[in-house]
């Protein structure tokens, strides 16, 4: 990821809102690492969120950067939207997508025809 992703990620995780017993985790610096998250089984492929806030009630929300929107960039995120998604799902929690302002009506019209749930955050 590129410096001024990372800055971009920086400044959301320290913008997240949250109680005093919330745990927010980034791959920005100043924040503890979240935990590598796998989807299947002894070779499955992993995915780090770039931020993660548990919550005292079990609940676990998931934030993830979009790139500048390519064909390739979503075969290679595309994987990560579904992981995450269904993992917000089974945490009580919410999925956050973190897009640029110029792609999203794309991010978005895509998102929406595949069924992924997302709150979607604008950079």
């Amino acid at each position: 990821m590129k410096k001024s992703d990372l800055e971009i990620v920086k400044r959301m995780a320290t913008a997240i809102k949250c109680d005093k017993t919330d745990v927010v985790k980034s791959i920005a610096e100043g924040f503890k690492n979240p935990d590598k998250f796998s989807f299947g089984g002894f070779n499955a492929k992993s995915y780090v969120p770039e931020i993660y806030v548990g919550k005292e009630n079990g609940k676990a929300d998931y934030y993830i950067f979009v790139p500048k929107y390519s064909k390739k960039m979503i075969t290679e995120e595309f994987g990560k939207w579904i992981f995450f998604n269904i993992e917000a799902k089974k945490m009580n929690g919410v999925f956050y997508l973190m897009v640029r302002k110029d792609d999203l009506e794309t991010v978005t019209n895509l998102i929406t025809s595949k069924q992924i749930t997302a709150q979607v955050l604008e950079y």
